[in-house]
């Protein structure tokens, strides 16, 4: 009892002290935007930034189950896009073939996942050509699918998830929550959570052990695209309708959020909360470097500074606590 009470205290400080440096520089954000921007902590305001927010949250939630594989989802772009192409082409705006739609866009993120997950884990081609390459694939289907030009929109019932309320914040917000918790519950509370962790921290141990790292694999990156195209979903509820490239603002920031978090790129740590708090910070930081009217030159320099200044923070922090 003392001893399971001891580990439970020792992953939870673990927990907290990787998450001080997000936590701080958040927190900094947030001063910062508070005197430079009038009304940037109101109530109105942060429910905006909520709102344009969802998408890295969600899809964040999937590249971090990939990276704590030891993996990486570079698919993840033309998911979002193709997801949303179809959803706005297959409807044409119409709630009666909304959920014809979504099931389209949903069932084309699992079968990609699973091509995914079986190039990376029983074909042994590394994560990174793989997804690239899949990104590739899947931005020569939007483009065979549009003609290059997207048609239809986005149906009513589709937009009310991505922007229509439900009680003090929208739809959109209360997905990702849901994506997030359901997310969280599978990587504490179940196997094959366990099993995601094990094939990231030591991959011949787990296999050792009757881990059947391939399977898992495929489960991971099939949840990772599924996730894009709800992703996709939201995105063109959101806009309204679809466009050729409105997914390729989220790779780095899917990926960013993570490693913020405190994910470590190598695999084998990462959790839902840590994930939260870089999307939060990245959110936070955009939509400060959109109201000061910075050009983007200048938001790319600001935004590649404030990653690297929380990554060697971080592991500044990280490496004081084990010399104690």
């Amino acid at each position: 009892m003392g001893s399971g009470m001891s580990a439970k205290r020792w992953v939870g400080s673990v927990v907290r002290f990787r998450l001080t440096v997000p936590v701080g520089v958040l927190a900094g954000l947030v001063v910062v935007g508070s005197v430079l921007v009038r009304g940037f902590v109101s109530g109105t305001h942060i429910e905006s930034m909520a709102d344009t927010g969802i998408f890295v949250g969600v899809l964040g939630v999937g590249q971090m189950l990939a990276i704590v594989t030891g993996g990486i989802d570079l698919s993840l772009p033309y998911m979002v896009n193709l997801s949303a192409v179809l959803i706005a082409g297959i409807s044409g705006g119409s709630d009666g073939r909304a959920a014809e739609a979504l099931a389209a866009a949903l069932g084309v993120g699992a079968l990609v996942g699973a091509t995914n997950g079986v190039g990376i884990g029983y074909l042994g081609i590394p994560p990174l050509v793989m997804t690239l390459a899949m990104n590739g694939v899947l931005e020569g289907i939007t483009l065979l699918y549009t003609g290059g030009t997207p048609f239809g929109s986005a149906p009513p019932v589709v937009v009310g998830a991505a922007s229509g309320h439900a009680g003090p914040v929208t739809v959109g917000v209360w997905i990702w929550m849901g994506v997030s918790v359901l997310a969280a519950v599978v990587l504490v509370r179940t196997t094959f959570g366990r099993r995601i962790f094990a094939v990231g921290a030591a991959p011949r141990a787990a296999v050792l052990s009757g881990v059947r790292r391939p399977r898992v694999l495929v489960g991971v990156y099939c949840i990772v695209s599924v996730l894009g195209a709800l992703g996709g979903a939201l995105l063109v509820g959101y806009a309204g309708q679809a466009f050729i490239g409105m997914g390729d603002e989220y790779l780095l920031v899917s990926v960013a959020v993570v490693v913020i978090g405190g994910a470590s790129i190598y695999g084998g740590s990462g959790d839902v909360l840590g994930t939260f708090i870089g999307s939060c910070v990245i959110i936070v930081l955009t939509d400060l470097l959109v109201l000061l009217n910075l050009g983007q030159n200048w938001q790319d320099v600001i935004y590649g500074g404030v990653i690297l200044s929380v990554l060697v923070g971080a592991r500044g922090v990280s490496g004081k606590r084990s010399m104690t």
